[in-house]
């Protein structure tokens, strides 16, 4: 059995209400949990259900991070 091919990819969390809301950048997808880590694991298993579905093709377009991307916000 070949190896998995893996993939660094950007969680996001909200606090929103009682939950956490993750978030996945590249793919598209979001979970929730109520807490940090609940979210997490669920995005996780979401990303991953999507990733082992996914059409090469799709595969192919995932831009994957070199770098930990700085998240921040700003006020308008």
């Amino acid at each position: 059995m070949g190896k998995k091919k893996m993939y660094k990819i950007t969680a996001i969390l909200e606090k929103e209400d009682d939950w956490f809301v993750s978030h996945c950048l590249e793919l598209g997808i979001a979970s929730q949990g109520k807490n940090k880590q609940e979210a997490l694991e669920n995005l996780r298993e979401a990303c991953e259900l999507y990733i082992e579905h996914a059409e090469p093709e799709e595969l192919a377009k995932i831009k994957i991070n070199k770098k930990e991307p700085i998240v921040t916000t700003i006020t308008i």
